[in-house]
């Protein structure tokens, strides 16, 4: 069987037998009003069923009727689309704005025993303090962070936002002044 599969002549016959036979196949698949050789020009006047089907038509037609059902019927998400975050929508009661502080989690490593976190795009080791959040210890999960509501587990590839209300932040302020 190697030797003939090494001459032109015997590949060459076996590839268009398999064309033949894959044309025979799906000819043999489609309906007989879609064989014809001219297609049927669509006809406004054609029947439909009652669950909105063209009846009476081309191929063709009852083909574009079945991918509009396709695409109505596909409005499942797309999970590589980015999503979108929701808007919220807040009434201010205070007059000074609230302050917020974010840290995101990009990755963490070990390296010569020592841990570092990738976070907010820098590098930083456990003990480290950004803003009023601090970098309390490193694990292969996650970071925990410290801060003045208490303590909080951030994983790889998530996100912390510490929200201080502006009446807060002034008596936090005022108490480490002192």
């Amino acid at each position: 069987m190697r030797k003939l599969l090494n001459k032109p002549w015997f590949v060459v016959a076996l590839a268009v037998g398999a064309a033949g036979l894959v044309a025979h196949s799906i000819i043999s698949q489609m309906p007989p009003s879609s064989r014809s050789v001219a297609p049927a020009e669509n006809d406004p006047s054609a029947d439909a069923s009652s669950d909105g089907t063209v009846v009476g038509t081309s191929g063709e037609s009852s083909m574009r009727a079945v991918l509009k059902e396709i695409s109505a019927a596909s409005t499942a998400r797309n999970p590589f689309l980015a999503r979108s975050k929701p808007v919220a929508t807040s009434v201010e009661k205070a007059q000074q704005p609230d302050e917020t502080e974010s840290l995101s989690v990009g990755a963490v490593w070990i390296q010569a025993g020592i841990a570092y976190v990738l976070a907010n795009g820098q590098i930083h080791r456990p003990g480290d303090q950004l803003g009023r959040i601090k970098i309390e210890s490193v694990t292969r999960d996650g970071v925990w962070l410290a801060h003045w509501k208490g303590r909080d587990f951030v994983s790889v590839g998530a996100a912390f936002t510490l929200t201080t209300s502006a009446k807060q932040a002034a008596a936090l302020a005022g108490s480490s002044e002192g």
